[in-house]
């Protein structure tokens, strides 16, 4: 569930049109990581059945979605994967995760396993993971995420955001349109 009244937190001034347009485009990204997760060949391939498996019967689902670039990349995909402005929810203990991970040529298998690793941290001990990469020339030094993690906990409302009504709010978007 994306909530319309978390993007009055962030860009209170932003045009009413391009507010909705920005909601819409998270929920298109999400649409579109999945999409581009199962039908783009990969190392390690995920297809439909992998994401049944990650929703059937596990409860709420979250869909996030992450980038890195620079040297600090792995951390910067995870916590942006984890932390997205416009959820709230509590990762503890949930009982399932699908997580995609794609790179430049460059990619590790050691900056892979991290982002994998820090994406599913607090979910319960026997949690249903399923890990894919993909190898994208085009990225260069950049890694992007799609997640879904399902058994998460909303917290609605209980979100401490302060607006400033600046656009800097907006920069989770960063690489989402790419993905």
């Amino acid at each position: 569930v994306l909530e319309n009244d978390r993007i009055l937190s962030y860009a209170p001034n932003l045009q009413i049109e391009k507010a909705f347009d920005l909601i819409d485009n998270v929920a298109m990204s999400a649409v579109k990581g999945i999409a581009d997760t199962i039908m783009l060949p990969s190392l390690i391939n995920l297809d439909f059945a992998d994401v049944r498996s990650t929703l059937r019967d596990a409860g709420t689902a979250v869909i996030n979605l992450g980038y890195g670039a620079g040297n600090d990349k792995v951390e910067k995909a995870i916590k942006s994967t984890i932390t997205h402005p416009m959820l709230d929810v509590d990762y503890e203990g949930a009982k399932s995760a699908m997580v995609h991970v794609a790179g430049g040529l460059s990619l590790t298998i050691d900056e892979a396993t991290k982002v994998g690793a820090g994406v599913t941290e607090g979910l319960d001990e026997k949690a249903n993971v399923i890990f894919g990469a993909r190898l994208v020339p085009e990225m260069h030094e950049e890694i992007q995420v799609m997640s879904i993690v399902t058994g998460v906990t909303p917290r609605f409302g209980t979100a401490k955001y302060i607006p400033t009504g600046t656009s800097s709010n907006l920069d989770f978007l960063k690489g989402i349109a790419s993905i």
